[in-house]
């Protein structure tokens, strides 16, 4: 409560004392203020004095101190308040009596020079923006302060908010690379390549030259029982992983080994059921957490009907599918091909073979289907599989499809690794390396053995 009973001034209650004022500098910021009596005496009713009675004049170039208790003044002087006492005014702050009578030419000094004083909570920014030389004000109505209820409620709005646009950036950037193992990614070139001992071999620079047009290229890294069997495939893929890593380059593995595999075709062979899901875990401890891209099987899903016991292929491959994934690697299915059976019954098949639980799935593998009509058909695929990620086969199919897929003639080299882009396109890739060939069709030699003049024939159509 504000005191009455002498006619003299007594030393300042504090900065809240109604009776008297800060006194600053004009053109400074200084932090030690002046207190001065207004109109040279205290009052009955301190409160109920108008702004007018209020001023601050220029001083000496003392700096006001960047407290509470100075801004709480400074509020009180602009809004012709009054607050209770406070503790006495600091030592060393001068007390002189105002003999003069106030006039309104002092107020915009008084609030220009309060503008640079700090806040309830911090100091000011001693800028002064913008209120130095307005016009004298009135007083101005006490701020009303929200309830805590409303103030959580804001804060709780704003957490709303911020989460939400971060949900929606975490999502579309996994649909873009988020969970994408090629993104940012150098693929790993196999230095024992068949199209690189080509290039060792060749004659004439002519063809050496062509040879390297592919095995520049980073191809598929096939894994076959005959050449690979269990004991020796593990060893092997930590070898080529490590080697990898080395240069800070990604392999990729071509699994390819299921029972009956090829339904007997060019291309038959396989492991035993009893061996199959011991070889796949040894592949898959070779792969422990590295993320590595795999295609799981080629044409093993899409030729089950015809090879026969449908449930027990899709078993073996959705059960290889989940040993490889669950030992760290970024596993693809066999999706077919957009000239083979129909999205629905594809999606189906994959549905049953545990697309669910892997990565998404490969299409065009060792065929020659043209980027259009593969990408349209992998889209439409992956719309059945609630956006399923996938990758495409472009190693061959520069010239397109005529419909032949072993050995087709006209065929040339198709769009180079990694350099095609398509919504739920994970990467276009060479799975199958040119020049190898598709099977004994056309004059070529047995699958997956070099052969010369289809690799020259394949160059020369990509130059053509």
């Amino acid at each position: 409560m504000a005191r009455t009973s002498s006619d003299e001034p007594d030393a300042p209650l504090g900065p809240r004392d109604p009776r008297y004022v800060i006194r600053v500098p004009a053109d400074e910021s200084p932090e030690e203020p002046e207190v001065l009596p207004v109109r040279g005496g205290r009052t009955d009713a301190p409160e109920a004095r108008p702004a007018s009675d209020y001023v601050i004049r220029a001083g000496s170039s003392a700096e006001v101190p960047t407290t509470r208790g100075t801004a709480e003044v400074l509020r009180s002087v602009r809004s012709g308040q009054a607050g209770e006492p406070a503790a006495p005014a600091a030592a060393g702050t001068a007390v002189q009596p105002d003999l003069a009578a106030p006039t309104d030419a002092s107020l915009p000094t008084a609030v220009g020079s309060g503008a640079q004083a700090g806040g309830p909570d911090g100091p000011g920014d001693g800028s002064g923006r913008g209120r130095r030389g307005r016009e004298a004000r009135g007083p101005r109505p006490p701020r009303r302060r929200r309830s805590r209820a409303a103030r959580w409620l804001i804060a709780l709005g704003v957490l709303v908010v911020v989460v939400a646009v971060a949900a929606v950036v975490v999502v579309r950037s996994g649909l873009l690379d988020g969970d994408n193992p090629f993104a940012g990614r150098d693929l790993y070139v196999d230095p024992d390549s068949q199209a690189i001992r080509a290039v060792d071999s060749a004659t004439d620079s002519a063809t050496r030259d062509a040879f390297l047009t592919i095995a520049d290229q980073p191809t598929g890294i096939w894994l076959t029982p005959e050449k690979y069997p269990a004991g020796e495939v593990g060893p092997f893929v930590a070898q080529v992983v490590a080697d990898a890593a080395a240069q800070d380059t990604l392999p990729l593995f071509v699994v390819y080994g299921v029972p009956d595999r090829d339904c007997g075709q060019f291309s038959a062979g396989g492991t035993t059921v009893e061996g199959y899901e011991v070889w796949v875990r040894e592949i898959g401890a070779a792969l422990d957490g590295t993320g590595t891209p795999v295609i799981l099987e080629p044409d093993s899903i899409s030729l089950a009907e015809q090879c026969g016991d449908v449930e027990g292929r899709l078993s073996l491959v959705r059960t290889a599918g989940a040993t490889l994934t669950d030992a760290g690697a970024t596993v693809y299915l066999d999706g077919g091909h957009s000239n083979w059976h129909s999205v629905q019954e594809t999606a189906d098949l994959l549905r049953r073979a545990g697309i669910a639980g892997v990565h998404g799935f490969a299409t065009n593998v060792s065929n020659y289907n043209d980027d259009a009509s593969e990408l349209a058909y992998a889209q439409r695929l992956s719309a059945q599989l609630d956006g399923a990620p996938f990758v495409v086969d472009t190693g061959r199919n520069g010239n397109g499809s005529d419909g032949t897929w072993c050995n087709p003639p006209g065929a040339a080299l198709g769009a180079r690794p990694m350099t095609l882009e398509a919504e739920g396109l994970d990467a276009n890739l060479w799975v199958k390396p040119p020049g190898e060939s598709d099977g004994t069709c056309g004059g070529g030699p047995v699958a997956g053995e070099w052969w010369v003049d289809r690799a020259l024939s394949l160059v020369a159509e990509d130059r053509a």
